[in-house]
């Protein structure tokens, strides 16, 4: 290339186009050329090794996050189950526990009612005080047993046989050996197997047999007696065999409750 201010001929001038032509074919450029394409497939190896690479980041991603997933859920199964199974041990636990007082509260329960009743047997018992061998009512009781006086001596047994009579029938029949040193006042309550319906207005005899010793025995006993609501008419009975009346005998009261 030739620069002159004043414009002539140059000699052996080379133009651009020439020279950019010459210069493309000496191995300076080949080499250049050479090293340009190895560049050039290198970054495209390298580009498309990072595409995988990204595109093996992003499946590894969605992976773990999949894996995560599946993990959670378990875990959140396994503390459901886990939450379940306790909830229902405490429930075990409180329902044993529940039953446990509910059974203790039922069984003193009944015993208050035992006590409530036995309480009333015997109010019912000490406000008839009186020796007996025929009566009747005016309501239908249920009667459990009777007081009985015993030996003199306090130490002796006695035998004692009780009989409850409706006409010729035996609705209870007892038997028992009484020891004088469980006695309370002189008397002891003896109490039949099962509760004896008598219906009101109705005559029942009470025949009380006793092998021993000389026994205690009541006196200035009433012909009427209202306990609890409960008229009781007393008579002389016919089957009385030792003197026994309204007046005196071996049978102080009745042990007996209302039907609900």
């Amino acid at each position: 290339m030739c620069v002159s201010i004043n414009h002539r001929r140059c000699e052996k001038v080379l133009s651009i186009e020439n020279a950019a032509i010459e210069y493309g074919t000496t191995d300076k450029v080949k080499d250049l050329r050479t090293q340009l394409s190895q560049v050039d497939h290198d970054v495209k190896a390298i580009i498309k090794d990072r595409a995988s690479a990204k595109e093996n980041i992003e499946k590894e991603h969605k992976q773990k996050q999949k894996d995560l997933e599946t993990i959670f859920s378990d875990l959140v199964a396994k503390i459901k189950h886990l939450k379940i199974r306790r909830e229902a041990e405490l429930l075990k636990i409180y329902n044993e526990a529940k039953e446990t007082i509910d059974t203790s509260m039922i069984i003193f329960q009944n015993k208050q009612k035992n006590i409530e009743n036995e309480k009333q047997i015997l109010e019912a018992a000490v406000n008839i005080g009186c020796p007996i061998q025929c009566s009747s009512y005016d309501r239908k009781i249920e009667l459990c047993g009777f007081l009985s006086y015993l030996c003199h001596d306090g130490l002796s047994t006695c035998d004692v046989t009780a009989t409850v009579k409706h006409d010729t029938t035996d609705l209870v029949v007892v038997s028992n050996t009484i020891d004088s040193k469980v006695a309370e006042n002189k008397m002891v309550k003896i109490e039949f197997p099962k509760l004896v319906k008598l219906l009101a207005n109705n005559k029942y005899n009470v025949v009380v047999l006793m092998k021993g010793p000389d026994c205690y025995y009541g006196d200035n006993g009433k012909t009427v007696v209202d306990s609890n609501g409960v008229v009781f008419t007393f008579e002389n009975s016919p089957l009385s065999e030792n003197n026994t009346n309204t007046e005196s005998g071996q049978i102080p009261g009745f042990l007996f409750r209302i039907p609900v």
